[in-house]
């Protein structure tokens, strides 16, 4: 038995801690995952809070023997333990209780992928779907923590794959609508090149592909479907037929072949129809004019071309949205430079009468200054006179 570290217990404890929080907080909590599988099975899942300590690796039958936490429900429990952590770190310290018997030998695992099983997932992604048959292979009871009826294959950052193991119900639990419950997170490291880890695992099993996933989530109207592309489709047949040869396991893809094929056989029929649709879209776009189709015809069009049809009008209304109000806003400057011009045009007006008065008083002024000059050269006249007839009276007198 490893020598128990206080640190290292508190550090486990504060993980499992942080990550029921981050379940708490994180929109998926709510989401409903709806799977098909190329073999014709179908399931569906969503997190339930309770499910949370299972997956973090976290076992609370012997801390409930020893009476160390409490609670009627799984999130209670480790609330328990979260707030009891110094009494049971004690009671490890005591030797009354070992910390493998809290923790998952996988915890590490387990903790460093959990948000990976919370993603939304997509079914580009995932490597491989296991219909899982606890009967077929005896020493899957040999390993922890895989006991359960789908397994769900990606891969993390590091290549890692992360199988997310999912539990039917108990028969006597009402098994409805094919749900199943989410039970445990296994990762198995450098797996490509060691396959025997695997090969224990999944040796005989059903293994199969998701053909499309539904999510939604009524709580915030949320709704999202995704499925394979053609090419992703290729590439799964080719890796579950190496998965086959490595391991034992057996590809079931049936269902996900018939539906492959009656889509090829109507791609002839198809072909015909994308040609007329085409050319309707070359004409519009030609006009610069809106692509429209009848309710038949947009049956008919692939999601990729609607989604480029319905971005191209968006734009051509926008784009007459902006003329339009490009329009008003030259049309508002017109008027504005005529209601300026019209503004000069007075006040050129004022400035030319006031000119023509001065002019007027300029031409009195004149006037004036004119008859002035002409009294003082009467004046002057006069007084030459007057100086003239005194000079000749003087003399007279002498």
């Amino acid at each position: 038995m490893d020598e128990f570290v206080r640190a290292d217990f508190d550090k486990k404890i504060d993980k499992v801690q942080e990550l029921f929080e981050y379940f708490k907080k994180c929109p998926q909590k709510n989401n409903l995952y709806e799977i098909y599988l190329a073999n014709g099975d179908f399931i569906r899942y969503r997190f339930n809070i309770n499910n949370i300590p299972h997956l973090l690796g976290v076992d609370f039958t012997k801390l409930q023997s020893l009476k160390l936490i409490n609670g009627k429900t799984s999130e209670d429990k480790l609330l328990s333990l979260i707030e009891n952590k110094y009494s049971v770190g004690k009671a490890i310290i005591n030797k009354s209780l070992y910390e493998n018997e809290i923790f998952s030998r996988y915890f590490e695992d387990k903790v460093n992928n959990f948000k990976k099983i919370l993603e939304i997932p997509d079914a580009n992604n995932i490597k491989f779907i296991c219909k899982y048959d606890r009967e077929v292979n005896y020493k899957i009871k040999d390993i922890d923590g895989i006991t359960g009826d789908y397994i769900i294959a990606t891969e993390n950052d590091n290549n890692d794959l992360v199988m997310f193991v999912l539990k039917k119900p108990d028969e006597n639990n009402n098994y409805i609508n094919d749900y199943v419950s989410p039970q445990s997170i296994r990762v198995l490291k450098d797996y490509e090149n060691d396959m025997s880890k695997l090969a224990e695992i999944i040796n005989k099993q059903v293994v199969t592909y998701s053909t499309g996933i539904v999510i939604s989530n009524d709580y915030v109207g949320f709704s999202e479907k995704n499925a394979p592309r053609i090419a992703h489709i290729s590439r799964i047949l080719n890796y579950l037929t190496d998965l086959s040869e490595n391991t034992g396991c057996i590809p079931c893809t049936i269902k996900g072949h018939k539906f492959n094929l009656k889509g090829l056989s109507n791609n002839k029929l198809q072909g015909y129809n994308d040609i007329d649709i085409d050319k309707n879209i070359v004409n519009c776009i030609n006009n610069h004019s809106l692509i429209e189709f009848n309710n038949n015809e947009e049956e008919q069009i692939k999601p990729g071309e609607l989604l480029l049809i319905n971005n191209y009008n968006d734009n051509l209304v926008n784009e007459n949205e902006k003329a339009k109000n490009k329009y008003s806003e030259i049309m508002n400057k017109y008027h504005e430079a005529i209601d300026n011009n019209s503004t000069l045009i007075e006040e050129l007006k004022a400035l030319k009468d006031e000119l023509e008065a001065l002019k007027n008083d300029n031409q009195k002024k004149d006037e004036t200054i004119n008859e002035l000059n002409n009294y003082k050269n009467d004046y002057f006249r006069v007084s030459d006179e007057v100086n003239a007839l005194c000079k000749t009276l003087i003399k007279r007198n002498n």
